[in-house]
């Protein structure tokens, strides 16, 4: 190890780092930083301007103005007045089309629509959404009864709560910019969700696919941007929970009984066991969205509020209804009609136990279906909060039903003012009325 006050110096008389081995003092930092700017001068004339035009600027101003500055213009010869100059000119180019405002806008709008971009494919996983739906069918088949009911009820309404809660809320601007996509998939989902439904041979299965195709209106109504289509949205997502979570339970009892999901083996229930028919057809019809159970309050604000705002989408979408109808209907059918064969006879009837266990499902399907105010009106407060926030951030205004024909008029033609009274004259009555004019 060489003594600290002898300094090693290579040949251009600098500090050479390579011929000692003891730690850097100060004055050795100071020395190296020396000998790199001057060789740095040597081989880049440029440097030593920069290095000029720093001693008498700030950082910013001098990096501009070597930025600005031709390349065949000698340092040598810039003057502070043609610097300035050189700089007003570039400033006043760049504030013509990028303005500190827009700028940050700009990098706003960017980051939010990366984060929703985020969000919002992860919520589109959980609800699921076409086409990252494929899981859902596949972990209902696989989990048991109580996995499918959690599933069901409770796990897939958190990506649609978090599209509501984080997706519109946090990004509106983003939300609104994509909604189309998101109607596009809703829509897709719904019919393709629905054919897939009729299309299965297990009865666990097509409950599955049920669930993708009333998913696909939940998210229709909430990227419709309408306080009736989010209200059915939210609606919708506890009507969903308790008719596929009692679907499924139904679905169960017949596995613990016959051991079995096909459709083509179950065969004449009805017969053997009327009371566990009437359940399963009670939940069915909620599930179908007939008037007077649960499932019709939800679907029909989600319909009527997007027609305002999706229209040709709403169109395409009401065919969900009708093959929901014919996929549940015809699944009904082969079950429970028919006669029963030799091994379909011995089909338990529904317990006590069971009873009191669907009984609060059906209690809750049809009170909500019959009258609905109770929720709605527990509901209607956050989702017009939530559109008053979309509207204040994005200048978004929600559209008003028309008034039909023959209804009461708009409200600024009913709406009573103070008429403009000249001054000296006399306010006007109806018994001085002019000819031809109406009080």
């Amino acid at each position: 190890r060489m003594r600290s006050d002898r300094q090693p110096v290579g040949a251009s008389g600098c500090f050479d780092p390579l011929r000692t081995l003891s730690s850097p003092s100060s004055s050795e930092i100071q020395s190296r930083g020396e000998c790199h700017r001057t060789k740095s001068a040597r081989h880049d004339p440029g440097f030593a301007a920069l290095k000029a035009d720093m001693s008498d600027t700030s950082m910013s101003d001098c990096i501009l103005s070597r930025i600005a500055r031709p390349s065949s213009v000698s340092p040598s010869a810039d003057s502070a007045a043609s610097r300035s100059r050189i700089m007003s000119s570039t400033f006043s180019f760049t504030s013509a089309f990028f303005s500190s405002e827009s700028a940050s806008y700009l990098l706003f709008a960017s980051s939010s629509t990366f984060a929703f971009a985020f969000f919002a494919v992860a919520f589109a996983v959980k609800v699921p959404v076409f086409p990252v739906h494929t899981w859902l069918p596949d972990a209902h088949t696989q989990a048991p009864t109580a996995g499918s009911v959690v599933l069901a009820g409770v796990m897939l309404k958190l990506g649609t709560y978090g599209f509501l809660r984080f997706g519109l809320y946090l990004f509106p601007e983003a939300a609104r910019w994509s909604r189309s996509l998101w109607l596009t998939l809703a829509v897709i989902g719904i019919v393709y969700g629905a054919i897939a439904a009729t299309m299965q041979r297990d009865l666990k299965r097509l409950v599955a696919y049920s669930s993708v195709a009333h998913l696909g209106f939940i998210v229709l109504g909430t990227f419709a941007f309408t306080t009736q289509a989010i209200t059915g949205s939210v609606m919708q997502m506890v009507n969903h929970g308790v008719s596929t979570g009692a679907l499924f339970l139904l679905v169960g009892m017949i596995y613990e009984r016959r051991h079995t999901r096909q459709i083509s083996e179950l065969r004449g229930l009805q017969q053997v066991a009327p009371v566990f028919a009437a359940a399963f057809m009670v939940v069915m019809l909620s599930s179908i969205g007939v008037p007077g159970l649960n499932g019709f309050v939800g679907e029909y604000l989600i319909l009527i509020g997007s027609f305002l705002t999706a229209r040709w989408w709403v169109v395409v979408a009401a065919t969900g209804v009708i093959l929901a109808a014919l996929y549940l209907l015809w699944a009904y059918q082969r079950v429970f009609h028919g006669e029963p064969d030799e091994e379909n006879r011995s089909f338990a009837e529904l317990r006590w136990r069971e009873g009191l266990l669907l009984l609060p499902f059906i209690g809750i399907i049809v009170f909500t279906g019959i009258y609905p105010k109770p929720m709605l009106e527990r509901i209607e407060p956050a989702v017009h909060s939530l559109i008053e926030h979309v509207s204040e951030r994005t200048g978004y205004s929600e559209p008003q039903p028309v008034a039909a024909v023959g209804g009461p008029a708009p409200e600024a033609a009913t709406s009573l003012e103070t008429p403009t009274v000249p001054a000296g004259a006399a306010p006007p009555s109806i018994g001085n009325a002019a000819p031809g004019t109406t009080a």
